[in-house]
C-alpha cells in the first residue's frame, strides 16, 4: 500500500535563482510498503551515531539540512526531494531504524494525535536525530531539519525541544503528538514552517492545525501552508513553500 498519489508530478521553476536551486527538490510521493518485501540498504553510509544513510555536499564549514523520510521510504529515493540543497549545505539523509517494506520506519505507531505511546515513540526517535545533528553541525553554521510525514513529526518534535537543537524546521505531512507539545516558548525558538495536504487522510490536516494552534498562543513563530485537493504527499507549489523555506533556515545566520 502506498500513502500518497499514483502520478509523477514535475517541478515548474519559480523564475527566482535565489529561492529554486539548480537541481530543486521533487514533488513527494511517501513511499509505504507492505513489510514484505525485503529492505534495500544497498549504498547507505554509516553516520557514525548508530544510522545510516546518505550524505550530498561539502560538510566542512557549511550549513546542515537533515532530510527525515516517512514510514517505509528508503533514502535513496528520499534524497531526490533534498539533493537541490548540496550547493549551499551538507545535506544528510538518515534511515530510520526499523525494517518496513522495501525501506523504514521510524516507528511503529499509528499517527494519532492523543496517543501516548506515539509521543514516547517520536521522542525516542528524534532523541537519535538530535545525535545525528550534533555529530554533523559545522561550528556556528545554521541547521534546518526538514521532513515528511513521520518525517514531519520529527521535525515538529526537534524545533519544539528545550534546549535548541536546530535552527528552523520545515515539516511536511506531520504533526506534533499532543503529549509533545511544549508549555513555554523559549527565547531562542527556531521558526517552523509547515507544509500539509487539506485531502489528507492518513494524517488529517486538523493535526497540524491543531499543532500550529497551540504554538501561536505560546508566541512561536509558526506558519502552516495548506492546499485544497493534496492527500498525503506534496504539490509543486508546496514543494516551491519547502524549498524557500529551508533556503531562508540556512541563511537565518
Amino acid at each position: 500500500m502506498r500513502y500518497g498519489i499514483g502520478v509523477t508530478l514535475w517541478w515548474m521553476g519559480c523564475g527566482s535563482a535565489s529561492v529554486v536551486p539548480e537541481k530543486p527538490p521533487r514533488a513527494n510521493q511517501d513511499l509505504v510498503e507492505e513489510a514484505t518485501s525485503p529492505v534495500e540498504d544497498d549504498g547507505l553510509d554509516d553516520l557514525d551515531v548508530g544510522l545510516r544513510g546518505l550524505t550530498l555536499g561539502n560538510a566542512n564549514g557549511r550549513p546542515l539540512v537533515v532530510a527525515l523520510h516517512g514510514r517505509g521510504d528508503h533514502p535513496t529515493r528520499f534524497v531526490r526531494q533534498a539533493e537541490g540543497w548540496a550547493d549551499v549545505a551538507h545535506v544528510v539523509v538518515p534511515a530510520a531504524t526499523i525494517p518496513y517494506g522495501r525501506g523504514f520506519s521510524w516507528f511503529d505507531v499509528r499517527a494519532r494525535q492523543d496517543d501516548p505511546t506515539l509521543a514516547a515513540a517520536v521522542s525516542e526517535a528524534a532523541r537519535k536525530v538530535v545525535q545525528l545533528v550534533n555529530a554533523r553541525r559545522a561550528g556556528n553554521h545554521p541547521v534546518v531539519v526538514t521532513g515528511f510525514s513521520q518525517g514531519g513529526m520529527l521535525s515538529f518534535a526537534l524545533a519544539t525541544r528545550a534546549e535548541r537543537v536546530v535552527d528552523a524546521a520545515v515539516p511536511m505531512g506531520g504533526f506534533l503528538p499532543k503529549d509533545l507539545w511544549p508549555e513555554h516558548r523559549p527565547e531562542d525558538a527556531p521558526p517552523i514552517f509547515a507544509v500539509h495536504g487539506e485531502a489528507d487522510t492518513i494524517i488529517p490536516v486538523s493535526f497540524p492545525q491543531a499543532t500550529v494552534a497551540h504554538l501561536k498562543t505560546l508566541g512561536w513563530p509558526v506558519e502552516l501552508y495548506t492546499e485544497p485537493g493534496v492527500r498525503h504527499a506534496l504539490s509543486l507549489g508546496m514543494m516551491r513553500k519547502v524549498d524557500g523555506a529551508v533556503r531562508a533556515g540556512l541563511s537565518s545566520r
